[in-house]
Parts: structure tokens; C-alpha cells; sequence
């Protein structure tokens, strides 16, 4: 977040300045280009997490699952030797 801003910052410090001139308006498309491709890797990042604490849920599930199938196996064997 603080890089998206700063970088927001510079853009509006030289459109001030080179308003009239090709190069400074080139630097600016150029920087915007950038900025984009940071907020759709940062995009990418958050999926990934998100993936990832999806699939730790998903597998701790599981191992509780699993945990409640040993136990009732457990109380099966108990009442048969009862």
C-alpha cells in the first residue's frame, strides 16, 4: 500500500511540472504501466494465500475427521471385549 502511494505522489509532482512536454507524460504512462503490474501481483499474492489458508482448513478437517473415526473405532473395540 505505502509504494502505491508514493508512487501516486511523484506522478502528480511531475504532471505539475512537465504538463506540456512528450517525455514527462511518456514517464507517466511508464510509471502507471508499473503500478499496475505491483497491484496485480499483489492481487496474485492474495490469491495465493488465500489458497493456501484454504487448504490448511481444509486439511485440518480432515485430521479431525479421521481423529473421530479412530475414536469410534476404539469404543467399537472396547464394547467387544466387553
Amino acid at each position: 500500500m505505502q509504494q502505491q502511494q508514493q508512487q501516486q505522489q511523484q506522478q502528480q509532482q511531475e504532471g505539475r511540472g512537465s504538463r506540456g512536454e512528450a517525455a514527462g507524460e511518456r514517464q507517466q504512462g511508464e510509471r502507471q504501466k508499473q503500478q499496475q503490474k505491483q497491484q496485480q501481483q499483489q492481487q496474485q499474492e492474495r490469491k495465493q494465500k488465500e489458497k493456501y489458508m484454504q487448504q490448511q482448513m481444509q486439511q485440518q478437517q480432515q485430521q479431525q475427521q479421521q481423529q473421530q473415526q479412530q475414536q469410534q473405532q476404539q469404543q467399537q473395540m472396547q464394547q467387544q471385549q466387553l
